[in-house]
């Protein structure tokens, strides 16, 4: 029996904010290596690699539904440092043509310096509902362009977000589904365009 990938708020819920990627194209930092603006000295550097998600942007979605008709929103994603440079904290909100909100929430997003880990949290305003996101693994594809990789799930059914950063003011995101625990992906299944406001 083939299972069916979750629905599209699930999907995007999962799946969008599992937020990674991209190669921070010219964050502003102070001269010193290392520091930003309005982070304390003891920020972890870990936190340089999602300086390129600061600021606000526009997004163009397009879902493709098992049926390969393709659904297509936008979406908005603000994000700020908090906490002195501890915290990146994110707000998506993802809507539908005639407006109507599917997906809305915070990402929480900071290092544990003492268990070398990342603790990422979701929290939904729709629903109330919140979960940790799974561990990234970093690499390059094609080489000089950092990929940041998200894998959630359970079973069978994964969700797997890939973020490409195309230059300081745009980025894009791409959402793929396994139904067989990672061994083949259905990829592209969601693409999100963002350009910085």
């Amino acid at each position: 029996m083939r299972r069916r990938l979750p629905s599209p708020v699930l999907f995007v819920t999962t799946m969008l904010l599992l937020v990674a990627c991209g190669a921070p194209a010219e964050p502003a930092h102070d001269e010193v290596a290392g520091t930003r603006p309005g982070a304390a000295p003891s920020a972890p550097t870990e936190m340089e690699t999602f300086v390129f998600l600061l600021g606000e942007w526009d997004c163009d979605g397009r879902w493709r539904r098992e049926t390969n008709s393709t659904e297509h929103f936008r979406a908005t994603w603000k994000a700020r440092e908090a906490l002195d440079g501890h915290v990146i904290l994110e707000e998506y909100r993802a809507f539908w043509p005639n407006g109507e909100t599917f997906v809305y929430g915070t990402n929480f997003r900071t290092f544990d310096t003492v268990n070398g880990r990342w603790t990422t949290r979701w929290h939904s305003a729709l629903d109330g509902t919140g979960f940790e996101l799974g561990q990234p693994t970093f690499s390059e594809d094609p080489p000089g362009t950092l990929v940041v990789t998200f894998i959630n799930g359970d079973g069978d059914v994964l969700q797997r977000a890939i973020y490409r950063a195309l230059g300081p003011d745009r980025f894009t995101w791409q959402g793929d589904g396994s139904q067989d625990g990672g061994e083949s992906w259905d990829k592209a299944v969601m693409v999100i365009d963002c350009a910085r406001q």
